[in-house]
């Protein structure tokens, strides 16, 4: 019975993963070792996180605004919201919130190793 809810839950998905997406364009950025990438709707730019420890800023043709760099080393995630951008080192495992006009740190909070 388990055998063939397998193989009816497998086939299923080898019927509808048939469609495959395909890129239309790529672009190169100045973004070295890019771990995230995120669009800021407000104003149509994409900021992107590098495991060096910068922050990208980028306007909607991806030609580069600015460059923060930060103390951190191993940014791995960003979030952008209409005041603030998050980001997450992977390897002291800060979160930080960074004002998003000037850059200026608003706050960093440890994550705790258990979660």
């Amino acid at each position: 019975m388990i055998y063939k809810l397998f193989l009816i839950i497998f086939l299923s998905n080898l019927y509808f993963s048939l469609d495959i997406l395909k890129p239309t364009k790529s672009n190169i950025i100045d973004c070295h070792e890019p771990s995230d990438l995120a669009f800021d709707s407000s104003n149509s730019t994409f900021y992107c996180v590098s495991d060096e420890g910068a922050i990208y800023h980028f306007d909607k043709n991806l030609n580069l605004i600015k460059k923060f760099q930060t103390d951190l080393r191993d940014l791995e995630s960003i979030y952008i919201d209409k005041e603030n951008i998050y980001i997450i080192d992977e390897r002291t495992r800060y979160i930080v919130t960074i004002n998003k006009e000037d850059f200026t740190e608003k706050n960093r909070r440890l994550i705790n190793y258990l979660g």
